[in-house]
């Protein structure tokens, strides 16, 4: 099986998450509870999937998903951004 790859758009979060080695998405349920394309998506990656990560007009990072994606609560590293 190949490897999937991935476009991410970040906002200023991104050289938290970069320097984490890790993504965070919030979750954003329509009014309908249905879950957004972004969460959906998060679900998908499989480990060897690649991840261009694009924040400030280029791409600032280029990742491997190394596992399964899962829920967790806002960083607290977020607060001070």
């Amino acid at each position: 099986m190949s490897a999937s790859f991935w476009w991410v758009n970040h906002s200023h979060t991104f050289r938290t998450e970069i320097e984490g080695s890790y993504l965070w998405f919030a979750s954003k349920t329509h009014k309908s509870k249905a879950r957004s394309e972004s969460e959906k998506n998060t679900q998908k990656l499989l480990p060897g999937d690649v991840i261009f990560s694009f924040a400030q007009g280029e791409i600032g990072a280029i990742g491997v998903v190394v596992g399964a994606a899962r829920e967790a609560a806002k960083p607290r590293e977020f607060d001070s951004i």
